[in-house]
């Protein structure tokens, strides 16, 4: 793998929704799916039974057809890969009247019959359809074979072949593998011994309904890919999973080392998906390159596979993405760069997904997405688009909307010269575009192609940014923003709804920031750019772009201070007409997280479940006051209200614009990307406050710093800041107080040392007094010093149930403080288990008493358990 990438240049590769097609690694002779059905062929039992010279109708093995490989939860029509013992036999058709005469005997059928249903592990067979009848598998007499390396021969199949032709069904290894005989490794099947036929002797159509998400036998997959959210309730698969596994695996993938993944790209796009709720069940069965049935599955997030710096990496087109400024300055001599865009009568203004409707036993369904103001005024000019490994609406109803929005987007081509900046641009990035001579300021482009032409420039393809994510026509995944009607996408958005709030400081340095929320209802508002004004509004700076929406409006209830910050009783109720959208709830802990914020005239609130009482209209239960160091206070009735979009654009100001009015305007921008005329958006006052002072970002302190009371780092959950980084030159003293280490994923705690000498480490130390830390006074015999305690969620609040202990086991004088260490496990409690006391002796606490191994093993334990045998010498044991 490394050397055939490596053969492709510098230039960034990519394999996409909108640029797959072309480079040399589409060539790439990579396998195809599956295996070949050649290879699990055999002879056809001899017929028996009383009417044999009746012939069993078959539509034939499919020989030379690929074996699928199968994601998720799908329906797939098997390949018969054996038949035989077909047997005709009779069935009373019932007497005449008065039970005399016109009876007689019908024929009937049956025969044995085996099914090839795909490559690797299946979890589970849920239905089979018999032609159109939908049976269970309880119904019918079959077994099941799931497709494990180590499954064996069936036993009727065994006893229904002739034993001199056993031979002949030997095919050829498979790659690092055995022989391909009768026990099919690697092969889900089925075998149905005497499938009743009924009164006709043609074989029918069957077809299965099979899961298959469990993906562990890869060992190339990366551990924690594995548990990013790999299936939804339904098992519909993650795609970024899915892509992951058909590129490294061994039998029927492309066989991609892991060192030549991306992990971290494949996880963040399977956060994404699952984000979007873009779950698929695909079958890949055609006979065709590797790298098309990748390019199939991007089309499902719109995503693009990437080759850049020696990996492969897996980016989602609404991703947050690196952020490059264009100018002509950075055109090659004599290059301009070119802007294109379809017309609107030329534009697609109706694109229709065609899937399978897992409801309706897996039948074609259709999802229409329409630009309803482009097709009043032009008339329809439809797209079809299948789609088959969605089997639920929802995940349709948004890709219809994106893939609209697509279709008439604008594509800037550009010609740089390969000065070390640009050489650095790669599919996925992110361009801020300024040229007159085209009339974009500081638009925003997404990078699809990258090429180096001969005369050294680089060529570069974009298509116009978007807002993030599929939060277009209705479809928001984000809480508190949407859109309704239908959306226009030249048409002028109208005013956004404004609130600004202003936030922490950094460090010490005297900077605080504005976090812009906008939003609107209005069917054509696709987001805002912010311009910032420091002279009283008469001249703006650009401040950037917003693409992320929040829900505005105001209480419907009066909301007092009294009473504690946390209160999980109190209700507040708003109204969020002034610009619609949605607000979800989260759970008690997620209340005490803070993971659902609003702010109501200045107030930062938490809230816990959002209940919609009447049309955009929700009471909020559970609130926690006071949050990000705003003062509790009253509300009444008609407070400003606006959910806090941990996305909202953030603007940095310094301390000198303390009692100074900061000048915002806010200007909407449409689903076309173009902006209203500033001088038309009205202006929005900020009197900026005097800054806060809890620790956000990077700190380095060089010598020592004492703190009392709590040290509180924001960290990534506070408006999409980077995980926050503490560097200590020196000693950090916190007196009274706690150190909370949090983060959605990975919590990392690390101590680094460097010294030339060979005693030196990095080391935690837990000590313990008695009295007070000003007046300490002597530890005593069975005082606990200290402890490493582990415990997880079980629903309502962390159990702790395993740690390891240390404590004082005897007499304390000067020099001497004797110490144990326990280990202790539990299930309701923790329970010591071995302790090794100060002088070296070790304790083994509750171990079972068996008189022998075999009684061991009668009373429930397991090979390498250890147990006693209760005599005298009482010995420790081994099952064994």
């Amino acid at each position: 793998m490394s050397d055939l990438l490596a053969s492709l240049g510098r230039i960034a590769l990519t394999i996409g929704f909108s640029t797959f097609g072309g480079g040399a690694l589409a060539h790439a002779a990579w396998s195809t799916v599956g295996s070949l059905l050649g290879g699990l062929l055999f002879p056809q039992k001899s017929l028996k039974g009383p009417l044999a010279a009746a012939s069993l109708q078959v539509s034939g093995p499919q020989k030379g057809q690929p074996l699928p490989v199968v994601y998720g939860r799908t329906r797939l029509t098997a390949n018969l890969i054996w038949y035989g013992n077909f047997t005709a036999g009779s069935e009373d058709a019932g007497g005449g009247k008065g039970g005399k005469g016109g009876g007689g005997s019908v024929p009937v059928y049956s025969a044995d019959c085996a099914f090839a249903i795909s490559e690797g592990v299946v979890q589970s067979l849920r239905r089979i359809w018999l032609g159109d009848s939908e049976k269970m598998p309880a119904d019918i007499t079959h077994t099941f074979y799931s497709g494990t390396g180590a499954q064996t021969v069936d036993a009727y199949l065994a006893a229904a072949l002739e034993t001199d032709q056993q031979t002949a069904w030997l095919g050829p290894a498979p790659p690092g593998g055995t022989p391909a005989g009768p026990a099919f490794p690697y092969t889900a099947y089925v075998i149905f011994p005497q499938l009743s036929l009924g009164y006709g002797s043609n074989m029918p159509a069957i077809s299965f309904e099979v899961e298959r998400y469990d993906l562990t036998d890869n060992d190339r997959l990366d551990a924690t890919l594995l548990v990013t959210h790999p299936y939804d309730a339904d098992h519909d698969m993650n795609p970024a999973l899915i892509i992951a596994d058909f590129l490294t695996h061994t039998r029927y993938g492309l066989s991609v080392l892991a060192s030549d993944i991306d992990w971290a790209s494949f996880i963040d796009a399977a956060n994404f998906c699952h984000n979007n709720g873009l779950y698929i069940s695909p079958i890949l069965a055609q006979n065709q390159d590797g790298l098309r049935h990748i390019e199939e599955l991007l089309t499902y997030f719109d995503g693009m596979l990437v080759y850049s710096q020696g990996q492969l990496h897996l980016k989602v087109r609404s991703q947050p993405a690196t952020t490059i400024p264009i100018t002509p300055d950075d055109y090659m001599e004599g290059a301009a760069a070119t802007l294109s865009r379809q017309g609107i009568r030329d534009a697609k203004n109706t694109i229709r997904i065609e899937w399978q409707d897992r409801a309706n036993g897996y039948g074609t369904a259709v999802t229409e997405a329409k630009d309803g103001w482009v097709v009043g005024r032009s008339g329809a000019n439809p797209e079809q688009i299948s789609l088959p490994a969605f089997k639920t609406r929802t995940p349709t109803e948004r890709m219809a909307g994106r893939m609209l929005l697509m279709a008439s987007t604008p594509t800037i081509a550009i010609k740089l010269g390969l000065a070390p900046r640009e050489f650095l641009i790669e599919p996925g990035d992110v361009l801020e575009v300024t040229d007159p001579s085209l009339d974009l300021d500081h638009q925003y482009f997404r990078v699809v192609s990258v090429s180096e032409d001969k005369d050294g420039s680089m060529a570069v393809s974009a298509v116009l940014e978007y807002p993030e994510g599929l939060e277009l026509y209705g479809y928001s995944s984000e809480p508190g923003a949407g859109t309704v009607g239908t959306a226009d996408l030249y048409g002028d958005p109208g005013d956004a709804v404004v609130t600004v709030v202003e936030t922490w400081q950094h460090g010490f340095f005297g900077q605080g920031s504005f976090v812009v929320h906008a939003g609107s209802h209005h069917p054509s508002y696709a987001g805002s750019e912010v311009h910032v004004s420091v002279d009283g509004g008469n001249t703006f700076a650009y401040a950037g772009r917003t693409t992320t929406r929040s829900a505005q409006g105001a209480t419907l209830t009066l909301l007092l201070a009294g009473g504690a910050d946390l209160q999980p009783a109190a209700t507040v109720e708003v109204d969020i007409g002034a610009t619609g959208g949605t607000l979800e709830s989260t759970t008690a802990a997620g209340l005490t997280n803070e993971e659902k914020l609003v702010n109501i005239e200045d107030e930062v609130i938490a809230y816990q479940t959002a209940t919609l009482i009447a049309a955009n209209q929700y009471r909020l239960t559970g609130l926690y006051r006071g949050r990000q160091s705003t003062a509790r206070v009253d509300h009444g009735i008609g407070s400003s209200f606006c959910y806090l979009n941990p996305r909202a654009l953030q603007v940095d100001f310094p301390a000198t614009l303390q009692g100074e009015t900061v000048v915002f305007k806010v200007a909407s921008i449409n689903h076309a990307g173009e902006a209203q005329d500033l001088a038309a958006v009205p202006v929005v006052n900020h009197l900026v406050d005097a800054l806060i002072a809890p620790i956000i970002g990077d700190m380095t302190i060089d010598g020592n710093l004492a703190l009392s009371g709590i040290l509180d780092f924001g960290g990534p959950q506070l408006y999409g800041l980077d995980a926050t980084h503490l560097g200590i030159i020196g000693s950090l003293t916190i007196d009274g107080a706690a150190i909370w280490l949090r983060n959605n994923g990975y919590a990392q705690y690390s101590i680094d040392s460097a010294d030339a000498a060979a005693g030196t480490y990095s080391f935690t130390s837990y000590r313990r007094y008695r009295g007070t830390i000003a007046a300490p006074t002597a530890v005593q015999n069975g005082d606990w010093i200290g402890g490493l305690r582990f415990g997880g969620y079980d629903g309502a609040a962390i159990q702790l149930r395993g740690g390891i202990f240390a404590l004082v086991d005897g007499a304390v004088a000067a020099g001497v403080v004797p110490t144990a260490i326990s280990l202790r496990t539990g299930t309701a409690s923790l329970i010591e288990r071995f302790r090794i006391s100060s002088a070296g002796l070790f304790t083994m606490v509750g171990l079972p008493a068996y008189a022998n191994n075999a009684a061991a093993v009668g009373g429930g334990l397991t090979v390498g358990q250890l147990y006693r045998t209760g005599g005298d010498p009482d010995i420790v044991c081994v099952v064994h």
